[in-house]
């Protein structure tokens, strides 16, 4: 999607392959568009710049990463970030819904810290579950 902010310019050299040829955000290419890819990688950088060190597990599930998705599927994140993060957990989301109002992407992003991560698992959360074995962890 080419617009005058320089999305495009800045996001260009975040997609060029690894090893591999695997793109640089390390998930299947295959099962994303080259805007969800775009959107990723731009996401991932900018949490990396903006909040170091909060991030523990940036994950997709849901029908994108199970290679299922439709023209009008969302992608879904996941973000298990450290405790010291948990009243700062809206603002994590405010930059990626931010990026994604200049793409075409629909991001569903979802917060959790690692001692909610954690006491999903121990209550047998359905829905930690089915993140789990969807998921494709970004790099």
């Amino acid at each position: 999607m080419a617009d005058d902010s320089g999305y495009d310019e800045m996001i260009a050299p975040l997609l060029e392959e690894e090893d591999g040829g695997r793109p640089a955000g390390g998930y299947d290419a295959a099962r994303l568009t080259s805007n969800d890819q775009a959107w990723l990688d731009a996401y991932r950088v900018a949490l990396a710049a903006q909040c170091p060190d909060a991030v523990k597990q940036f994950l997709i599930y849901g029908s994108k990463a199970r290679g299922e998705a439709t023209r009008d599927s969302d992608l879904d994140v996941v973000l298990i970030v450290d405790n010291r993060w948990q009243a700062r957990k809206r603002d994590l989301r405010r930059i990626g819904y931010r990026l994604a109002s200049t793409s075409d992407v629909l991001p569903s992003i979802v917060v959790y810290t690692e001692e909610e991560w954690e006491a999903r698992r121990q209550s047998g959360s359905f829905f930690r579950r089915a993140v789990e074995r969807d998921a494709i962890a970004i790099r």
